[in-house]
């Protein structure tokens, strides 16, 4: 109330003001939420921010981008009224480990994941305080009665397993760097080897062992993997871009991969469906995750119906 009432205040000081002859820019308030208000101004601003997000991520822009907007502005409000009348507040500290722990799952340092965040047109302050936001949302949720029933039971965790059976992949892998800064003669007989390496494979995919002992600086047989935090991050593009047997993908890392500039070659071997008590663990996070976005968007409306909302004329 009181936010309201000096802003109607500052409001009667800009009419006076005209009065005498200055010019006043008083900002039209268009929604009250509680005792606190959304301006036109904010509701405008937000809508550039998004349209900008989107085109940045190369997305189509939400088809009702007002009401979008104005329902984002909304929830901020209510969560933040929330968080101050229970006395909830997420710190520096706790919003850094959670980043942490979401990078170590990922396998990423903080410049790749910037990168990564960057190339789907989100800045890594944008994606700081969407993290700090949701960790508030959480900490709220977590004091109602409902947070418990979101813990997985067996046969949730079974059926997600029934319907997402994970694979993990028999992969085999071969490497030639390519230092940056190399001397022409280098680079040159360094493509020659790529060269030889990559129409042997073409002619021979199953002869990759072979291939890799004769030609390559470093191979390895992975036998059996999954994608996780402790596998490396040259790895990762096999889970997106193998997907039959004896089929090989092959690229080039300048310095994404610190380390391991270079040529790359994976060849899948072989996959199989992986036993549910090897990656019960991971399911049941996964499960975990999904319950409570869709407990959290129950909240949120539940909070929206208890609460004051007016739309301004």
């Amino acid at each position: 109330m009181r936010r309201l009432r000096s802003f109607l205040l500052a409001g009667c000081a800009g009419i006076l003001a005209a009065v005498h002859g200055e010019a006043v820019v008083v900002e039209k308030i268009a929604i009250k939420v509680n005792d606190e208000i959304i301006t036109q101004a904010e509701i405008t601003q937000r809508e550039q921010e998004v349209v900008a997000e989107y085109a940045r991520a190369k997305r189509q822009v939400p088809g009702n981008l007002r009401q979008f907007v104005t329902d984002q502005l909304i929830n901020d409000r209510l969560i933040t009224q929330l968080a101050k009348k229970e006395g909830v507040i997420v710190g520096h500290a706790e919003v850094e480990d959670r980043i942490k722990r979401i990078l170590k799952s990922q396998s990423m340092d903080l410049d790749s994941f910037k990168s990564s965040l960057a190339g789907e047109g989100i800045s890594y302050d944008m994606f700081y305080e969407q993290t700090r936001k949701k960790m508030v949302m959480q900490k709220l949720f977590y004091k109602t009665p409902g947070a418990a029933a979101i813990t997985p039971d067996d046969r949730e965790i079974e059926d997600f397993y029934r319907k997402n059976a994970p694979q993990e992949m028999h992969l085999m892998h071969l490497y030639v760097s390519m230092p940056v800064g190399a001397s022409f003669a280098v680079r040159n007989a360094k493509e020659r080897q790529i060269k030889a390496i990559e129409a042997a494979l073409a002619a021979n995919p199953w002869g990759f062992a072979a291939v890799a002992a004769v030609n390559a600086e470093v191979w390895r047989d992975w036998g059996y993997v999954l994608p996780g935090p402790d596998l490396p991050k040259y790895l990762y593009p096999a889970f997106s871009k193998l997907t039959y047997k004896g089929q090989v993908f092959s690229f080039r890392v300048v310095n994404e991969i610190p380390g391991f500039p270079g040529f790359h070659a994976l060849m899948l071997a072989d996959k199989r469906q992986v036993a549910l008590d090897k990656v019960r663990d991971r399911i049941s996070s996964a499960v975990y995750e999904n319950k409570l976005n869709d407990a959290l968007e129950a909240w949120i409306l539940s909070l929206r119906k208890g609460a004051a909302i007016v739309n301004m004329p």
